[in-house]
């Protein structure tokens, strides 16, 4: 059981870590193609926002597992 919760926590930082680089391309590709380009990449706002979305419910997730989740200590 200890080794399946390690590969957990593991897949569960490897997805995390993809979707912050994800975020920062896709929040740069926006930033790039309104200021330089001059036109507005049209998906880039709603892709942001899914990924923060999910990187905060997981990042939640890996934080209370890890023993860092400040807001459930508190209560």
């Amino acid at each position: 059981m200890n080794n399946s919760l390690l590969w957990v926590d593991l897949g569960l930082k490897r997805t995390l870590i993809g979707l912050m680089a994800a975020i920062v391309l896709v929040v740069c590709w926006q930033v790039l193609s309104r200021f330089v380009l001059g036109e507005p990449s049209s998906m880039t706002e709603e892709i942001a926002r899914c990924l923060l979305l999910w990187i905060g419910m997981l990042g939640a997730a890996f934080a209370y597992r890890t023993g860092q989740h400040l807001g459930l200590d508190i209560v």
